[in-house]
């Protein structure tokens, strides 16, 4: 703040109503210039040399841009003094003083109604720097936010300064009044505050103006992959563990990337997927996608299911063979595979004779003398692996 006293000497002639002020600089007696900034501290001496009608007399300090407008101009400060008495009043300049170089502070008498002031000397006043960040806006997570609409005036451009909080994202062109914030995936769901600072000209360069830009993040939408789960083919399954969030869940749309069986349902998080024969040994991999909300409307999350599916058992069918009645023949040609050997069991279908080791691949069968002129047919099942 500046301390400069000026000192107003008060002479006057009530019968001529008539007064005189002269501002001095301590250094010299020519006409200067006093500058300060808005809001800063002035200290002004008072001295009468003459006397009024009242021995205690009210006066007002007021300030104007120009000198015929001085009685109009606002009341800073009412002081009362007498004759011959030297005060030293201190006060501070209106914070709104707009800029200007022709300043007067100027001594009102109340009672006689005569303004007193120094038609040689002129203040500087500068004016305090203000700034305006503009308007607010809404993006999704991850996208840049231009600032529009800062604004500063008296103010030193090159002191032009951004940053924020609480955001994970970058600022850039930080030093001017259109910087950019890329937001961080973390900054979802947050509102991020960019606050400008600037400083102020000549007298107020110590200054600071500040003003605050919101930027609202919207999240990306976010979906859990779904659980593995292990079918037998031909078998049917539902999707189960998928949850969504900061997601549209009408924009839904589930996929068979690889299998040869049927997806149903696939709009909702619990689509149906039916194997087919032919994806035994395939792990078969369903794909969702979904869309994000609001900003992030067009912004597409992709999860994914697998689907492990064990091969049904199979067998090949043994050779046939050609035997006496009353004679025996061992079973062979037969081959099993994805099939639990402990569970094979053969039965005899339409023969009178005798079936032994039905519960391996080679049994045997001994005919009887009344399976002559039959075809003996001999079943034999297994179960699969696993599912």
């Amino acid at each position: 703040m500046n301390k400069v006293i000026l000192s107003i000497i008060l002479a006057f002639a009530i019968n001529q109503g008539q007064a005189q002020v002269l501002v001095l600089d301590k250094s010299s007696k020519d006409s200067v210039k006093y500058a300060y900034c808005a809001g800063d501290s002035v200290k002004v001496r008072i001295l009468l040399t003459k006397t009024f009608n009242n021995t205690n007399d009210s006066f007002r300090i007021k300030l104007g841009n120009k000198l015929d407008t001085a009685k109009a101009s606002p009341t800073i400060l009412t002081f009362r003094t007498k004759k011959s008495k030297d005060t030293i009043i201190k006060f501070k300049l209106p914070v709104t003083t707009p800029q200007g170089n022709n300043y007067k502070i100027s001594i009102y008498h109340d009672s006689i109604h005569v303004t007193f002031y120094d038609s040689s000397n002129k203040i500087i006043i500068n004016a305090l720097p203000t700034a305006i960040a503009g308007l607010t806006q809404t993006i999704c997570a991850k996208t840049i936010a231009n600032v529009t609409g800062a604004s500063a005036t008296n103010y030193n451009s090159s002191s032009i300064l951004w940053s924020f909080t609480p955001g994970a994202g970058s600022l850039t062109s930080a030093t001017t009044l259109t910087p950019s914030y890329k937001s961080d995936s973390l900054d979802g769901g947050k509102t991020i505050i960019l606050t400008m600072k600037v400083n102020g000209l000549n007298k107020c360069s110590s200054a600071v103006a500040t003003a605050t830009y919101s930027v609202t993040v919207d999240p990306l939408p976010t979906a859990t992959r779904g659980l593995t789960q292990t079918i037998c083919a031909n078998a049917s399954v539902n999707v189960t563990g998928v949850v969504s969030s900061n997601s549209n869940n009408s924009t839904i749309l589930w996929t068979n990337s690889n299998g040869l069986g049927a997806l149903t349902n696939t709009t909702i998080l619990t689509p149906t997927y039916k194997a087919d024969s032919l994806d035994g040994n395939k792990t078969v991999i369903l794909k969702m996608k979904v869309n994000g909300l609001n900003k992030c409307a067009s912004v597409v999350f992709n999860t994914t299911d697998s689907i492990i599916v064990d091969p049904l058992p199979t067998a090949t069918r043994g050779l046939t063979q050609t035997i006496c009645a009353n004679a025996s023949a061992n079973v062979s040609g037969v081959l099993s595979t994805n099939s639990n050997s402990s569970t094979i069991l053969w039965t005899n279908s339409n023969g009178l004779g005798t079936l032994t080791n039905t519960t391996i691949l080679t049994p045997t069968n001994k005919a009887d003398s009344l399976d002559g002129n039959k075809t003996v047919i001999l079943k034999m099942k297994v179960n699969g692996l696993k599912k």
